[in-house]
């Protein structure tokens, strides 16, 4: 996902069908504040593991 994410993004990741989340780091729940978090967990279809 870009770094310019506007709000739209998790209006629009609602309205999907598929939605693939690609996060650089993968935290236990409670690590982000709840605030912080643009993309539901719930709508996210796919996780790829990313190679770095």
């Amino acid at each position: 996902m870009p770094m310019n994410k506007s709000p739209i993004d998790s209006i629009i990741a609602l309205a999907a069908d598929v939605v693939i989340a690609e996060p650089h780091t993968i935290v236990p729940i409670g690590v982000i504040p709840p605030d912080s978090v643009k993309t539901p967990w719930i709508v996210v279809t796919h996780l790829p593991e990313r190679a770095f």
